[in-house]
């Protein structure tokens, strides 16, 4: 199976790919906000940390590490949710605002993640048409050159 970048590579029209860098920058630009009345837990610190270092540097293994960092704090959520089953009275109450302030967090952090990734694809994709496009008009120079001699001759 294809990776997403090698696809956007050799199989969209170079007019279609500026297309889709734009729209995917459009559509995601909304991506990068924290919820209000966000919570700081070790699961979230490491998770903004990790979805830091890989906008930085995006490297398969960074990507990993966000992801695995994601994983984590849906565990932190599903043991809460359990939990709040076993609690009883004005807990609950408190419980479930941070739950529900938790998952909100991860979509926020699961967004940006996808953000940075479209991002880092997009770069390498508009890296890559303009390499195309310098190696396309060197071609076409080199033949004006080929033709212009030619000629002379």
């Amino acid at each position: 199976m294809k990776s997403l970048t090698s696809h956007l590579l050799t199989d969209v029209p170079t007019v279609g790919k500026g297309l889709l860098i734009l729209t995917c920058a459009i559509s995601l630009a909304a991506c990068d906000t924290k919820p209000e009345g966000s919570l700081t837990t070790f699961e979230t610190a490491r998770v903004e940390q990790q979805i830091s270092t890989f906008k930085k540097s995006p490297t398969k293994a960074n990507l990993d590490s966000a992801e695995l960092a994601l994983k984590e704090m849906e565990a932190e959520i599903k043991e809460l949710e359990v939990k709040i089953g076993q609690m009883s009275g004005a807990d609950v109450a408190k419980a479930e605002g941070k739950l529900k302030s938790l998952k909100d967090q991860y979509d926020a952090y699961r967004g940006d993640l996808t953000k940075a990734r479209v991002e880092s694809t997009t770069d390498k994709v508009g890296d890559s048409v303009e390499n195309a496009a310098d190696k396309v008009g060197d071609s076409i120079k080199k033949a004006a050159d080929s033709v212009k001699d030619a000629v002379s001759n």
